[in-house]
């Protein structure tokens, strides 16, 4: 939190030290490519069981 304050403050000054806009998108990026993995995962098991 205090670095989110030091941001804001560094900000009114003219710098931009991050772009939080662009860590939201990162992580739902990195959530996005996770469910995908999962989904692969789960159709793989589907193929391999074996059907009585």
């Amino acid at each position: 939190m205090a670095e989110i304050l030091r941001d804001i403050l560094a900000y009114d000054k003219g710098e931009k030290p991050h772009d939080y806009w662009a860590l939201q998108n990162q992580a739902e990026a990195i959530t996005m490519a996770f469910d995908a993995w999962e989904e692969i995962l789960r159709k793989i098991k589907q193929a391999t069981e074996t059907k009585p």
